[in-house]
């Protein structure tokens, strides 16, 4: 009795190593990651904050695009309980507060239940095959791949997914033992099959592949209607929220994904586009080894099962059914995301590549002695162990490196607190306050808590802007949308975090640095990130300096220090700088040559133009094609475009173009790009570039 208790204890100890395996890799990914909203608002606040509604006695999610209504109602759950032991604050006021640790608690909380559920798994294993490596390797789903591995440390459906097969095995294993030869209609085992199929469809629409797994199980075709049936009622249960509140939306999000060949139902309406799922399947079979070759063998193994000599003597119907529903699950996931292909998306294909291995060897192996299948297990295990933990390994110190990298802004950021208007340019995925990853929670929690949440925005985040893509304007709380000009004379002076170097290029030097604001404004950058290309400003407004007319002027003979552009005066720039030329110039040594190859020239790109405002533009243009011509244009030709092609005067060769406009209504806080162009055969030549605002007093 001692012994067999002994045993049992070694037992229970050694199936526990996987899962503790597993936890402890979860919390080291989260100490090479930091905070949450540093990298990964997307979708992890979406969750938050539909989980937060949840948690408030709603059933109005928002975000239903996966659907992802059992990961919302887990994170509700989470909140709720993390709030129950934390209650510093009011629910709301406590998450939005303390989002990061209330997405970590979410994280950890999904990764422990699964761990729980590995444990479960191997336990019944165990119980029924009386073999403790069989237990042991299945125990290995979710660690199938570096990939799948690497999902214990995100809030989205494709980390739920491993809890969602680890289940289905959990519930398999025990119908090929138990409930296979059950002659009742309504089985209990088909009905746990369908309420965890149901609930993994509606964690995912894209996992509907894995219904396909005990398909083949079930004897007869009421047994196989029955299944289908209930899997569809208990995904329509799991989905009752987005029934209730969303279904439009969610009907035309999924007929666009079907229709469109593009991803998030973009792109021409093709349903796909040949080359780009040619090529999706071929990195499909590339970037995994592994499942590469375990696809293949499980594919053999369907196809020479049913020959009479290998039935012969390797006859396991069920175990050889369930291979045919895991073959058939695998390929069409794979055909599936193939059209909108990223490699995450293959999660449920990479965790089956554990089940048909194991299958493979049940069927196939039998006959070889328990010393050798346990070996041969156990080389699996130690295989795909050190695949993991050496990936693992070789990325960690990159990982704390990245870490460490965007800790210097956030550091510095709490280090040098401040009292101004904060105003946030962020990266989409994060930046280091966490005030951008609540705005885009709140986005994505929808209208219905809205009014409960920016009131608690407000108390704990005030008088912050954030910069949205969408009209390039900064917005508050109540999502007012504001010109930078607007914040800066409302607040007199602001502190503005810069985290994406692109629209800080692009779009935003146009705003902060153009001629006008040069002579209204103070700037002092304060902190700069050189390898995460985040920068800190302190900007001051003084508009007692701005004077009667502001001029800037671009000869074309100076370039910048890249070469990229003209450097004109004021400390300007003016695009298109390899368009200069020795050929004929107007004044000094260059012009702007622009040809057919090359048809634009100096470029001047005023951000956030204001209604009213007078502009005079002059330039000066070789006379041997009168056909190329001075724009002034919106960023879209549909908003505006001005050409000027008449010359008013002309003088030893050059001619005058003249062009004057007042900024419409329809332009104001938008974009002017003022430039010449060519669009004929014959060189033109431009120089002496001016640019004139003429009436300050609407400023």
């Amino acid at each position: 009795m001692r012994k067999f208790k002994l045993q049992e204890v070694l037992y229970i100890l050694a199936l526990l190593i996987i899962p503790v395996l597993y936890i402890v890799t979860g919390f080291l990914f989260q100490s090479e990651r930091g905070s949450y909203f540093l990298f990964s608002v997307d979708p992890e606040y979406c969750y938050l904050f539909n989980g937060l509604n949840i948690a408030q006695g709603t059933m109005k999610v928002w975000h239903v695009d996966h659907p992802g209504t059992p990961l919302q109602f887990f994170s509700a759950i989470i909140i709720r309980v993390v709030h129950f032991f934390h209650n510093k604050e009011p629910l709301t006021q406590d998450v939005l507060h303390n989002s990061q640790l209330y997405v970590r608690s979410i994280v950890i909380g999904l990764f422990s239940v699964t761990s729980i559920a590995l444990f479960i798994l191997g336990r019944t294993v165990l119980r029924i095959s009386k073999s403790l490596m069989n237990g042991i390797f299945l125990q290995l789903i979710p660690f199938s791949a570096y990939l799948t591995l690497s999902l214990i440390l995100r809030i989205n459906p494709e980390h739920m997914c491993v809890l969602c097969i680890v289940l289905l095995m959990i519930v398999l294993v025990n119908y090929l033992h138990y409930g296979e030869e059950s002659k009742k209609i309504f089985d209990k085992y088909i009905i746990w099959f369908a309420i965890i199929s149901g609930f993994t469809i509606a964690v995912k629409i894209t996992f509907l592949p894995l219904i396909f797994v005990p398909f083949f199980l079930f004897p007869g075709i009421m047994k196989k209607i029955h299944y289908v049936v209930f899997s569809s009622i208990s995904f329509v249960v799991f989905i009752l929220p987005v029934l209730y509140y969303r279904f439009d939306y969610f009907h035309e999000w999924i007929r666009r994904l079907l229709v469109h060949s593009g991803k998030y139902g973009e792109g021409a309406s093709t349903i796909i586009d040949k080359n780009s799922y040619i090529t999706a399947l071929r990195q499909t079979f590339s970037f995994e080894p592994f499942f590469t070759v375990i696809f293949i063998l499980i594919i053999l193994g369907c196809i020479i099962y049913p020959l009479p000599l290998i039935q012969k003597h390797f006859k396991n119907s069920k175990y050889y059914k369930v291979l045919l529903g895991v073959a058939l699950s695998i390929i069409l996931q794979i055909l599936l995301i193939a059209k909108q292909f990223t490699f995450h998306y293959l999660t449920p294909a990479l965790l089956l590549t554990i089940i048909g291995a194991y299958l493979l060897i049940i069927i196939y192996l039998k006959n070889l002695n328990v010393l050798t299948k346990k070996l041969l297990f156990g080389v699996l295990i130690v295989y795909v162990l050190y695949s993991d933990y050496s990936k693992i390994s070789q990325y960690h110190l990159v990982n704390i490196r990245h870490k460490e990298t965007y800790y210097k802004t956030y550091n510095f950021i709490q280090q040098h607190p401040t009292t101004k208007a904060l105003v946030i340019v962020p990266n989409y995925y994060g930046c280091p306050y966490q005030e951008y990853a609540n705005y885009f929670g709140l986005f994505w929690g929808g209208d219905v808590m809205k009014n409960k949440y920016i009131p608690a925005l407000y108390k704990v985040f005030p008088n912050t802007y954030i910069y949205n893509g969408w009209d390039e304007l900064f917005h508050d709380w109540d999502n007012n949308s504001y010109s930078y000009l607007d914040v800066l004379k409302a607040q007199g002076s602001i502190r503005l975090f810069s985290g994406d170097s692109t629209i800080e290029s692009n779009v935003l030097s146009h705003v902060m640095k153009n001629f006008i604001r040069i002579n209204d404004t103070r700037i002092n950058k304060i902190f700069s990130n050189e390898l995460t290309s985040e920068n800190i400003y302190e900007i001051s407004y003084v508009p007692d300096t701005l004077a009667e007319m502001l001029s800037i002027e671009c000869n074309a003979d100076s370039l910048s220090s890249d070469k990229v552009n003209f450097a004109g005066t004021g400390n300007q720039y003016f695009g298109n700088g390899n368009t200069q030329s020795a050929d004929y110039s107007y004044s000094g040594n260059y012009s702007s040559k622009i040809t057919k190859e090359y048809p634009f020239g100096m470029t001047y790109i005023i951000g956030e133009a204001k209604k009213g405002d007078h502009y005079l533009i002059k330039v000066k243009r070789y006379k041997n094609n009168p056909k190329a011509s001075l724009v002034i244009a919106g960023r879209s030709s549909t908003d505006l475009y001005v050409d000027q092609k008449t010359a008013s005067r002309e003088e030893n060769g050059w001619e005058e173009l003249i062009l004057d406009f007042v900024v419409p209504e329809n332009m104001h806080n938008k974009e002017l790009r003022i430039y010449t162009v060519n669009n004929t055969d014959i060189p033109a030549y431009f120089d002496d570039l001016r640019i004139s605002l003429l009436k300050k007093d609407i400023k």
